[in-house]
Order: structure tokens, then C-alpha cells, then sequence
């Protein structure tokens, strides 16, 4: 919404919409990560579809995973392996967080569930 500030007049509003699901959760990995340590690991993924497409991943804790090559493209059928880092934690705990996959073509998703557990 606007406002003139010098005359108080309303200029326009907005009308916004969020239409929200639970992620579709299509796999599942357990990792197990030292404390203390920066380490990496790596997820396959596979184009299960006939046609080429680019996808795109992004994470629900940016503060625990970083991903260094956050796009890819697959022919039909080809997978890739898709490197993640950890960030270093300080002690035990554990931690659970989504990848989320976007097909950039179709605009179609997905998510990856990864449960980290920080060891000793």
C-alpha cells in the first residue's frame, strides 16, 4: 500500500495470495558429519523424465548446507551428483532439512529430506 505523505491519501493497495502445501517429500537421506569440521557429501539425482530439463536446488536451512553447483542440466535419463557442504557444528545434535528441486522448464517440484547427525 502507498501513501502521499504530504496529503495522507491512500494511492494504491495490493491484494496478495499465498497458496501454500506441504513439500512433496520424494527421498530420504540419513548423514552422519563430525563436529567441528566443514564436510562434504554429495546426492545423486536422475532426470526420470523423456525430455532434457535444468533443475535448480535450494535449501530450508541455508545456515547449515551450502550447495556449490545449485543448477543442472539432464539429458533423459542421465543422473548427476550433486555436491552439498556442511557447515562445522559445535556439538552433538541433529538436524533435519529439504532440498527443494525445481524443474526450471515445467516450474514442477520436489523436495529432499536430509536428517544430519553431528558426531563426535
Amino acid at each position: 500500500m502507498g501513501i502521499d505523505f504530504n496529503t495522507k491519501e491512500l494511492l494504491g493497495r495490493w491484494l496478495l495470495r499465498l497458496d501454500m502445501q506441504k513439500p512433496n517429500i520424494t527421498l530420504k537421506y540419513n548423514i552422519k558429519a563430525p563436529i567441528g569440521e566443514v564436510s562434504q557429501t554429495e546426492f545423486v539425482y536422475q532426470n526420470a523424465s523423456a525430455q532434457s530439463h535444468t533443475y535448480e536446488f535450494s535449501t530450508s536451512h541455508p545456515d547449515l548446507v551450502h550447495i556449490p553447483q545449485n543448477s543442472v542440466a539432464l539429458q533423459p535419463g542421465d543422473r548427476a551428483s550433486v555436491p552439498i557442504v556442511l557447515k562445522a557444528m559445535d556439538k552433538p545434535k541433529q538436524a533435519q532439512l529439504l532440498i527443494f528441486v525445481l524443474e526450471s522448464e515445467s516450474g514442477k517440484h520436489e523436495a529432499l529430506l536430509f536428517t544430519i547427525s553431528y558426531v563426535l
